[in-house]
């Protein structure tokens, strides 16, 4: 039979502590750790990133969008590549986002996205850069990056600098872009637009239109 008075003081203390834990664990917020679930990894940690079957992905806040450019290119769809630099994981997966990881024992490392997939930054007739936008928010701003290609041996993503708070800058490499005329945009419309292209750079050369005009086109 249950006897209320043979209960101990260590008895009480124990149960007040069980309480409090239990209270404890049912008001605290629960913060899930978050990595990008990739479907190809290349690079300094190649497959070895972790369990990401059992992982949360990071929730990107916009789809990428389809994917432009120089047919070739099309080859590093559904790739990614890593770099590790100073106390951080790069994650460039062409035409799809570019992450960061903190290599850190702290519990709060850093993990975000630093750009998802918009479009092509066009100068003098050529793709000048990856222009990735709409990472995650960084103050009043949303973190992007312009990743630049240049001809390599192979796919590498070669380094990442911040020029301004949150607007990244990368460099990647490919073997897709070594042929002299690879980036120019021109060899890539289709007739008609080249028809129309040709039409405005007539124009331009005759002062029909200003040099603003041209470059939004």
């Amino acid at each position: 039979m249950f006897e209320p008075w043979k209960i101990s003081t260590k008895h009480i203390c124990a149960y007040f502590f069980a309480s409090y834990l239990l209270l404890a664990v049912a008001s605290a917020t629960v913060v899930q750790m978050r990595v990008v679930k990739e479907t190809a990894n290349y690079g300094y940690f190649g497959s070895n990133v972790g369990d990401t079957e059992n992982s949360n992905q990071l929730i990107p806040t916009v789809p990428p969008a389809n994917f432009s450019g120089p047919e070739l290119l099309h080859r590093l769809v559904g790739k990614c590549y890593n770099l590790t630099q100073d106390r951080y994981r790069y994650t460039f997966c062409p035409f799809q986002n570019f992450t960061q990881y903190e290599i850190s024992p702290r519990w709060n490392a850093y993990q975000g996205i630093l750009g998802i997939w918009s479009h092509w930054d066009i100068q003098n007739n050529t793709f000048a850069a990856m222009v990735l936008k709409n990472g995650d928010h960084c103050g009043d701003i949303d973190r992007s990056t312009k990743i630049t290609l240049k001809c390599g041996p192979n796919e590498t993503l070669l380094n990442v600098t911040e020029p301004s708070r949150c607007e990244y800058s990368a460099q990647f490499s490919t073997r897709y872009v070594c042929h002299k005329d690879a980036l120019l945009v021109y060899p890539r419309l289709n007739s008609e637009l080249q028809v129309e292209w040709d039409h405005l750079h007539t124009d331009f050369h005759y002062g029909d239109i200003t040099e603003k005009l041209v470059d939004i086109v």
